[in-house]
């Protein structure tokens, strides 16, 4: 996990254990390396918005957990994906929900729900359409 965090920003700003094992699962699921040479997560400050995290309220108004949304980086090609999880109420167990191409700058400014599908608004005037 360790070579996942591009900074100690990114270390203190996805602080939880069920996101951190939300990375962990995508990783292992697309079998990405990590590293300097490799996929990585960058975040502002905790506390910082826009950022490259993001904790909407999606798949269930109900759920004791707000979902999670994450940018991912490829050091190598500069390549990011926006990845979303949501988490089991009993167990934290995190749940994949989708992974797709984000831009190449920006930070998640909002995430709305549009349409059956959502609507992801970056800080670069970019938007992303994840369909239902």
């Amino acid at each position: 996990m360790n070579g996942a965090w591009g900074d100690n920003d990114t270390k203190e700003c996805i602080e939880s254990s069920k996101c951190r094992l939300a990375i962990l699962d995508y990783l292992k699921r697309n079998y990405l390396q990590t590293g300097p040479n490799a996929w990585q997560l960058y975040t502002r400050p905790v506390n910082q918005k826009p950022n490259t995290v993001f904790y909407p309220r999606i798949y269930s108004e109900y759920s004791k957990y707000t979902d999670f949304i994450f940018i991912i980086s490829d050091n190598t090609t500069g390549n990011r994906v926006l990845v979303c999880y949501s988490f089991e109420d009993e167990t934290e167990k995190p749940i994949f929900r989708f992974s797709m191409g984000a831009p190449r700058t920006g930070f998640i400014k909002n995430v709305v729900y549009k349409s059956g599908g959502l609507k992801v608004a970056f800080d670069n005037n970019e938007y992303l359409n994840i369909p239902p």
